[in-house]
C-alpha cells in the first residue's frame, strides 16, 4: 500500500489494488512553510499509544491486509 500525505496527515493520493506500481499528487510549497518540522514528537504521549504497539503474536503484513478478498487485476 502506497499512500501519499500532505504535511496534515490528509491522504493525498494511495493505491487501491495490489497491482498499482506508483501514485502521483500535487504538492502544495506553501503548506511546508507552516509546518515547523517534528515539533509533534514534544507533544507525543507514550503513555496513551504504548499498549498499541506491543507485539500481540497477529501481526499481519500490510499488503495483506489492506488487499484481503480483493482480486489482482492485470
Amino acid at each position: 500500500n502506497a499512500m501519499i500525505f500532505n504535511p496534515y496527515g490528509e491522504i493525498l493520493a494511495e493505491t487501491w489494488v495490489a497491482a498499482d506500481k506508483m501514485i502521483i499528487a500535487e504538492l502544495e510549497a506553501e503548506q511546508l512553510t507552516m509546518n515547523v518540522g517534528m515539533r509533534w514528537i514534544q507533544t507525543r504521549r507514550p503513555n496513551l499509544y504504548g499498549s498499541l504497539a506491543k507485539p500481540t503474536g497477529r501481526e499481519m503484513d500490510t499488503r495483506t491486509v489492506r488487499f484481503k478478498g480483493i482480486e489482482k487485476t492485470n
